[in-house]
């Protein structure tokens, strides 16, 4: 799929901001998603006594 949009990158390279900006968009709100998990996970296990 790439090698079929070769030539649009060449000649239109804004084209690739779209799908880039929301690939990185999704990454960082995956981290920020689990980030809040693991916190709330070790936040909710720090009161126990083992």
């Amino acid at each position: 799929m790439m090698a079929e949009y070769r030539n649009l990158l060449t000649t239109q390279p804004m084209a690739v901001f779209g799908p880039g900006l929301m690939l990185a968009s999704l990454v960082v709100g995956l981290n920020l998603f689990t980030e809040g998990l693991s916190m709330a996970a070790s936040r909710g296990s720090a009161g126990r006594t083992p």
